[in-house]
């Protein structure tokens, strides 16, 4: 739940790197860009209150719009196939992920997307402790929104 998060997240200064060993493998949901391998990606959108459409926006690591998808604006979360307009397979690389919300023609918001992404280090440094994930990004663990199994 949200409180076993926050509590989880209050409680990350006390934890030491042996605690957050158990974290490793597994998927944390946060806001920043992730490492497509071929596999799926599973993307958490949240488009703004009143919109009646949503377009997903996929940029590589150079900032280039790679894939522009609608989505149901009531969309959970929802796997990226990690492929183009056409459907071709996009190679390995990072890619990050925005959601565009409509009213009719009416552009509500442009957000960036949480994703699940695996955790393959943890690190401790003078600004607290840092987890490495799949791809080389790093995150705070106070960035981290939910946890969950890997894939």
């Amino acid at each position: 739940t949200n409180e076993l998060l926050a509590a989880m997240s209050a409680s990350l200064g006390a934890m030491g790197m042996a605690d957050l060993a158990s974290w490793i493998g597994r998927e944390a949901r946060v806001n920043a860009s992730a490492w497509f391998d071929g596999a799926p990606i599973t993307i958490a959108p949240h488009p703004a209150p009143k919109a009646d459409s949503a377009v997903l926006v996929v940029k590589n690591a150079s900032g280039t719009i790679v894939s522009q998808q609608d989505i149901a604006p009531e969309a959970g979360t929802i796997d990226w196939d990690g492929t183009d307009a056409l459907g071709s397979p996009l190679p390995e690389g990072l890619y990050s992920f925005t959601l565009r919300s409509y009213q009719g023609d009416d552009r509500l918001a442009t957000d960036t997307v949480d994703v699940y992404a695996e955790i393959v280090e943890a690190r401790g440094g003078a600004t607290g402790t840092m987890l490495i994930l799949k791809g080389g990004v790093e995150v705070a663990t106070s960035d981290v929104t939910a946890l969950r199994s890997g894939s």
